[in-house]
């Protein structure tokens, strides 16, 4: 319990730029997933 308490202060404490690129890798993956996702349909069509 203590240790998942200090893991969750250490995610609100850290800085912008860290969470910018998770947002930023959680974007590529999406986009990722789309262009798979638009390549099967072409090749469906």
């Amino acid at each position: 319990m203590i240790a998942c308490r200090k893991n969750q202060r250490r995610e609100m404490r850290l800085p912008d730029s860290h969470s910018n690129s998770i947002y930023y890798r959680y974007i590529t993956l999406i986009r990722e997933n789309l262009r798979k996702k638009y390549d099967a349909i072409e090749d469906f069509s």
